[in-house]
């Protein structure tokens, strides 16, 4: 899974050979819009479909949590979870960043919780 928020590409997921790994990071980076590259990628058989449900419904679950706590606008915070660990990205400042990590602590099910933020200057 790539998942690109203001230039930052995510690599996310399970890729079974590692020439396949380096070959989606060559690709991801060679991209003009791609200002940083963040590989979390797994060297792994892919995952069953329970995990990646429950992934989905956790991803939901985290979405909903955030949008029910005090930050402000929380459709700047982009949610990817891969086997149950959190990826919170976004354009944010500092205490919108703890707020959304905060909430999405709170959430059962969660694992980790992994800030892929780029932090703006409070007010």
């Amino acid at each position: 899974n790539i998942t690109v928020y203001n230039g930052v590409a995510l690599l996310t997921g399970e890729v079974p050979d590692q020439r396949d790994i380096d070959d989606i990071i060559d690709l991801v980076k060679a991209d003009e819009g791609t200002t940083q590259v963040i590989n979390r990628l797994e060297l792994a058989g892919k995952t069953n479909m329970n995990s990646r449900a429950n992934d989905g419904w956790l991803t939901t679950k985290v979405k909903t949590a955030i949008a029910g706590s005090d930050f402000s606008d929380s459709t700047r915070v982009k949610v990817v979870t891969e086997r149950a660990n959190v990826y919170l990205m976004g354009l944010v400042k500092p205490a919108e960043a703890q707020i959304a990590v905060d909430a999405t602590r709170g959430v059962t099910g969660v694992v980790r919780v992994i800030k892929v933020f780029e932090y703006i200057e409070e007010d």
